[in-house]
């Protein structure tokens, strides 16, 4: 049996709110040039049609040999690359927009 209440506890973890996605758009807007023609309207349409998950610590989001079934940018903090058990890189979200 399902406890309901436990596993929307465990998913709200992940699940970021409209207002955060927002001002996480619009920071990534002012760190990028590429996002130089996004209007506040575009955000709030991004907004609702983009899904914006935060991920846990050590959680995989794909393995070698997976094909991709999803995109995505790293807005906050890092993710460690791992081969095997030895992390060979890190991307992180403020690196990824100071580099594009």
């Amino acid at each position: 049996m399902v406890d309901v209440d436990k596993a929307m506890a465990e998913v709200a973890n992940y699940i970021v709110g409209p207002e955060e996605a927002e001002n996480m758009l619009k920071k990534m807007k002012s760190s990028v040039g590429y996002m130089d023609d996004i209007q506040d309207g575009d955000i709030e349409v991004l907004v609702g049609a983009l899904d914006f998950l935060r991920f846990q610590p050590n959680d995989p989001l794909i393995s070698k040999g997976e094909e991709a079934s999803w995109a995505g940018f790293i807005m906050e903090g890092s993710v460690g690359v791992m081969v095997g058990e030895k992390q060979v890189a890190t991307l992180k979200g403020e690196s990824l927009y100071a580099n594009i």
